[in-house]
């Protein structure tokens, strides 16, 4: 007898130990999935700050690259002016014995001087001179100027009078003269400013601009802080931590140092960028790794993106230009929300996981006592509760385990499967569904369970002979709650909800707008055919740019829309201009831009399911805010600026009386001219990718 007492003491414990087991790996399963999800929305957001960091690191390369670009251009104009090459050519040639005109070379050298110093003074070469500003005894090397270089590096003008030029920059200066356009990379005077220097050739005036028709140079000599600082902060950014800043990168030596200002102003320009490593530095230089979470400068960890800029000029002598713009937003700043939300939804996992635990340790160790009876009797009324709350909805409600095995039903799911809820509950979903459909949902059950991830969809079948529509939501749960059966299985709950009214009330509303608005395309296409078919093309432009760009579907709609009916402002147009061959005067390109603004007016009363009024009212908005309700950027709507660019596309693709059709090639170039300032580069870049999918339809369509 107590040999059997303890064999059943022995499996007693030994079923505790086991339920402890189970518990605790339930719990720690709940805690990992809430975990990795929340992990998962805390790595989205980074995933969205580097696109918000890559968008202002573009513009702000951009801005610099096209300055880099512009004091080339600014000296290549000085070197191409027409008395200087006379004068230079003069020289080239001029022989050892020539009689010279001491009035007309006193004049030349004047109008040179006075031109660069001109040239100098409006591009920031010009330093004033050291009388002005320290005593008469001190030389100031490396100053910002510009000279005229003859073929042997004397100087025929220049401004650097009172200065010396030394070092690296008079090698440079001797090495390129009389060269191809050659550049200098940063570098830096006595006051530790960062300068950079140019040299570029002057061309004999008969010559074909080769090596051999050098006949001198121009050598320019600028500090670069100040202007490079200004474009480094435009456009501004909302952050408080934002902050971009240059790097020279030596790619032999794998180091850079800082050519450009900081906020820590601990950190004086010139001095190397650290490899330490975890720091912004080791990432870009050692392991090649453009953008991502670092230290920076000063030891804290930020959000960073890196751009490349080079000069892009092909007929540069030395490429050696190469700096790396870093734009970076502290961790702290960019990532608060994010932080705490995921700390939230961890912490509130666990204290639901651990409110489950206490829960279940609470019923367990008062199995076998009468508050456990009356524990099991408030559990079970806690359950008709329930049951009498999902028993009067319409939905049909249900949880199946990942076996398909029915854990819960309310009384329409029965109804919806002809079966009373004590038949269903327990048995397999293959058991009671639709024969047609099992196979569908046991593969969206495993979708479901697999990724974690709740899916909707809306199918449509037959209840009592009718047609209906069922749209079902289909959410995973991790461990189904113990309600019925008390056993824990991972699967899914499922609400069910019959939307044929809605659906049914939907389509006639959206077939009465259809029909209204091939009435108003036939309104137009009745006075001008060819407005009706350009219409058709920006409203199937406009749809695929908008599905290029993942709008939503409202957005979608309303693009399609809108295209389609923006030309019925032209009905108020005479037939006379809108049948006019050949090219419109500017008063008949007025009229018909203001029938366009007017289209939103005419149809300011119809109820659309999205913003087709306002995108009307919109669409001819420029991007850098120059239109005529003055809006820009983000003020614009999406769904107008697709217009405005498919619009203009369809216009440039399509042959004109006084014009053939425009190539994609040259197309492509005007909208990228034209990006940002009169139209939204996201907007086009969607563009050239959907053109670049569906090449062969849109040249049967559009060319």
């Amino acid at each position: 007898m107590n040999s059997n007492k303890n064999k059943d003491d022995h499996n007693y414990y030994n079923r505790i130990y086991i339920s402890i087991l189970l518990l605790f790996i339930v719990a720690s399963a709940g805690i990992f999935s809430s975990i990795k999800y929340a992990n998962k929305n805390y790595q989205d957001d980074i995933r969205n700050w580097n696109i918000r960091l890559k968008i202002t690191a573009e513009t702000r390369t951009d801005n610099l690259q096209k300055w880099l670009n512009s004091q080339i251009e600014e000296l290549k104009s000085v070197a191409n002016n027409t008395s200087l090459k006379l004068y230079m050519s003069e020289i080239f040639h001029r022989k050892f014995n020539d009689v010279i005109d001491h009035d007309y070379e006193q004049s030349q050298l004047t109008f040179l001087r006075n031109y660069i110093l001109s040239v100098a003074q409006k591009n920031n070469y010009f330093t004033p001179s050291p009388a002005d500003r320290i005593p008469a005894n001190v030389i100031k090397k490396n100053v910002s100027g510009i000279s005229i270089l003859g073929k042997d590096s004397y100087d025929i003008v220049s401004t650097f009078r009172g200065t010396i030029i030394t070092g690296d920059v008079m090698d440079f200066l001797k090495k390129n003269n009389n060269k191809p356009l050659s550049i200098k990379d940063i570098f830096f005077n006595e006051d530790n400013e960062p300068m950079i220097a140019f040299m570029v050739p002057i061309y004999s005036i008969q010559g074909d601009n080769t090596d051999k028709d050098i006949i001198g140079s121009i050598f320019a000599m600028k500090k670069i802080g100040q202007e490079v600082s200004e474009i480094l902060i435009k456009p501004t950014s909302p952050e408080k931590t934002s902050e971009s800043y240059l790097i020279a990168h030596d790619k032999r030596n794998k180091s850079a140092i800082y050519i450009s200002a900081l906020k820590d102003k601990r950190i004086k320009i010139g001095s190397t960028l650290s490899k330490d490593k975890g720091t912004i530095g080791y990432e870009i230089l050692t392991n090649n790794k453009p953008d991502g979470i670092s230290k920076n400068y000063s030891g804290e960890r930020v959000l960073y993106t890196s751009k490349t800029i080079s000069e892009d000029n092909k007929h540069i002598n030395n490429k050696n230009i190469n700096w790396k713009l870093i734009h970076k937003v502290d961790e702290i700043e960019a990532l608060k929300d994010s932080k705490e939300k995921r700390k939230s939804l961890i912490s509130i996992s666990i204290l639901l996981i651990s409110s489950l635990i206490i829960s279940v340790i609470a019923i367990w160790r008062h199995s076998s006592s009468v508050k456990y009876q009356r524990l099991a009797l408030q559990f079970k009324s806690q359950e008709r509760l329930l049951r009498l709350v999902t028993d009067n909805q319409p939905d049909a409600t249900y949880i199946v385990d990942k076996n398909s095995i029915c854990r819960f039903a309310n009384l329409s799911a029965a109804n919806n499967y002809k079966s009373s809820v004590d038949e269903i509950v327990g048995k397999s979903l293959i058991q009671v569904a639709d024969k047609d459909r099992v196979e569908d949902y046991i593969n969206i059950q495993k979708q479901v369970i697999d990724h974690n991830e709740p899916i909707s969809e809306i199918i449509k079948t037959k209840h009592n002979n009718n047609d209906i529509v069922i749209k079902s939501n289909y959410i995973p749960l991790s461990k189904i709650p113990r309600v019925i059966d008390g056993k824990n299985s991972e699967g899914m709950l499922v609400i069910e909800t019959d939307i044929t009214d809605v659906i049914e009330e939907k389509e006639k509303r959206e077939r009465v707008l259809s029909q209204l608005v091939n009435t108003i395309v036939r309104l137009v296409d009745t006075r001008d055919s060819n407005s009706s078919e350009h219409s058709q093309k920006v409203s199937v432009l406009a749809k695929s740019i908008a599905e290029e760009m993942e709008l939503s579907d409202v957005e979608i709609d309303a693009v399609a829309v809108a295209g389609e009916i923006m030309n019925i402002g032209k009905i108020f147009l005479p037939i006379s201009l809108l049948m006019k061959e050949g090219k419109l005067t500017n008063e008949e390109k007025k009229q018909i831009s203001t029938a366009m603004v007017i289209s939103h007016e005419i149809v300011e009363d119809i109820e659309f399911n999205g913003p087709v009024v306002e995108t009307l009212k919109q669409s001819q908005e420029t991007f850098d805010g120059k239109g005529r309700l003055k809006l820009s950027g983000d003020e614009i709507l999406m769904t107008a600026r697709i217009i405005n660019v498919a619009n203009a596309f369809v216009a440039m693709s399509s042959k004109r009386s006084y014009r053939e059709k425009i190539e994609y090639g040259e197309i492509l170039q005007f909208f990228m001219k034209e990006a940002n300032k009169k139209y939204d580069r996201k907007v086009i870049v969607s563009l050239a990718s959907y053109v670049e999918k569906n090449e062969d339809y849109v040249n049967e369509v559009f060319f």
